[in-house]
């Protein structure tokens, strides 16, 4: 009798830790590619964060939210059900999607951009998925132009 209960006790932890990484598998975002709009960023732009790319089932991420730490950006990929609760029922349906989300304007400096899944029922860990050098804006203040000087020829003629 009592290695019958070891025999449960196993195969539930066997199941719940095969279960967590099948979650977890999902919740990674490492297949995604990063693309940053406009590609060199100044501290004047608003910065547009898009992730493409394949989904291990047809529950793909619904939206992003981007919080800030520093020069870190977090970008959390909300599951269906993660802002309601309700677990959706997902099959092994591989799906393509992309997802785009606004920042700044930024500080100067380097940008490290971490993302994660989060579900209804599981948060997965931050894994750094690109950096990108937000530049210093070199505008300054606008200044009002010289209107242009009255023509008294053709232009080539003497």
């Amino acid at each position: 009798m009592r290695w019958r209960k070891a025999h449960v006790v196993g195969l539930v932890l066997l199941l719940v830790a095969l279960l967590s990484g099948v979650l977890a598998a999902q919740s990674t975002p490492a297949a995604y590619a990063l693309t940053i709009t406009p590609e060199k960023p100044t501290t004047r732009d608003t910065v547009t964060l898009k992730l493409a790319g394949p989904w291990s089932d047809n529950c793909p991420p619904e939206k992003l939210k981007v919080t800030l730490e520093g020069n870190r950006i977090n970008v959390d990929m909300l599951l269906p059900g993660a802002e309601g609760g309700k677990v959706a029922e997902c099959k092994a349906i591989k799906t393509n999607r992309q997802l785009t989300a606004t920042v700044g304007p930024l500080t100067a400096g380097a940008c490290k951009v971490y993302v994660r899944g989060v579900s209804a029922t599981v948060t997965g860990g931050y894994a750094k998925l690109g950096e990108f050098e937000v530049r210093a804006s070199t505008t300054g203040p606008t200044r009002p132009m010289r209107p242009p000087e009255p023509k008294t020829s053709c232009p080539g003629s003497a």
